[in-house]
């Protein structure tokens, strides 16, 4: 792995926003003072859609579109990227099995990944008052968790993720570290939940298959409730960090 913080190559895989790499970048450039042009940032979502405009982004930012679940997809970039961050994977991963997303992950690694998911199974209703109803948002969970299931199945291999990760020889230096948000986030998070299922609900449409425009209607109607009442969704994330052998320390 090169361990130039000048030159180093990173990749984030299901970006989003960006907002990830564009924390990166405003920490290297506290840690370096200034931003060498040679710093290298890509961002790819399997969804063009689900992309910031690059209008907005810095030029050594560069956006992308891959599909994660086909073989061989990345078969250019061989031992690239020193980093790779993934993240919001599930809805792109079918049958339960994240093992195609690892091997192409393995071809273009040199060095480091970190991986977080959202633990699905754990997903649940967080109230101000526990008196108060939330219909419209325990219809939503319960719509997101059938179409997740009988998507990608159960999605039990996000708590596996450091076994995954060591079955195909890279090196967990620790175990899964799981997180949940202090309370003063719910908001920002129940946004981020609502914001994804709008984004779930376009993946559906693209692949023809059912229940976006039902999704669509529940992510509008529970927004509405969450703004009036005291009402969020909180999900614990399950973090993963592994390393190539050979990689740096």
């Amino acid at each position: 792995m090169n361990a130039n913080p000048y030159t180093l190559k990173i990749a984030h895989i299901g970006t989003g926003t960006s907002l990830w790499l564009l924390d990166l970048q405003q920490f290297l450039k506290k840690r370096l003072e200034t931003l060498p042009s040679s710093l290298h940032l890509d961002s790819y979502n399997v969804d063009a859609s689900a992309s910031s405009s690059s209008t907005w982004l810095p030029p050594n930012i560069s956006i992308k579109q891959a599909s994660l679940i086909e073989p061989d997809v990345f078969s250019g970039l061989h031992d690239y990227y020193d980093v790779i961050h993934l993240s919001n994977l599930g809805v792109n991963i079918k049958d339960n099995s994240p093992d195609q997303v690892v091997k192409n992950v393995m071809s273009m690694l040199s060095g480091w990944v970190q991986w977080h998911e959202p633990d699905t199974a754990n997903r649940h209703i967080v109230k101000s008052n526990l008196s108060l109803p939330s219909p419209r948002l325990e219809a939503l969970l319960k719509l997101v968790g059938e179409l997740e299931t009988n998507r990608s199945g159960p999605r039990g291999w996000i708590n596996s993720l450091p076994d995954i990760l060591a079955r195909y020889g890279l090196e967990v230096p620790v175990g899964e570290h799981r997180y949940r948000m202090a309370d003063v986030y719910t908001e920002v998070e129940t946004d981020r939940f609502l914001l994804e299922m709008e984004h779930f609900a376009r993946v559906l449409d693209g692949e023809r298959e059912r229940g976006g425009e039902d999704l669509r209607g529940l992510v509008k109607a529970a927004a509405e409730e969450c703004a009036c009442n005291g009402l969020g969704i909180r999900t614990d994330l399950v973090v993963a960090v592994a390393r190539k052998e050979g990689g740096s320390r």
